[in-house]
């Protein structure tokens, strides 16, 4: 099945993904001395919601921009077809 052969990269994609966060997080506050408070999972959290959001807006942006060139390619098509068949008309009127 293809649908199979993207499953070992998504593997290791959430693996690197779960090594970054614990060497980021893990380690600083298995080693700090002071506790960690509610206040400071809320700021991280509200910074992951934050550039989550951000990326979103970005692959809305992203297909809405594929979406207009894809629109102008097909007017582009039909605008030679016409120049084309108008070409070919004038030709056979001669």
């Amino acid at each position: 099945m293809k649908w199979d052969q993207g499953l070992g990269v998504i593997g290791l994609l959430v693996l690197a993904t779960v090594l970054a966060l614990l060497l980021t997080l893990g380690i600083p506050i298995a080693v700090s001395k002071d506790t960690v408070e509610l206040k400071d999972w809320l700021g991280f959290a509200g910074n992951v919601l934050g550039a989550c959001v951000t990326l979103l807006a970005a692959v809305i942006a992203w297909r809405a921009v594929q979406a207009q060139i894809a629109s102008q390619r097909d007017a582009m098509l039909l605008e030679v077809t016409a120049r084309e068949e108008n070409r070919k008309r004038s030709a056979a009127a001669l």
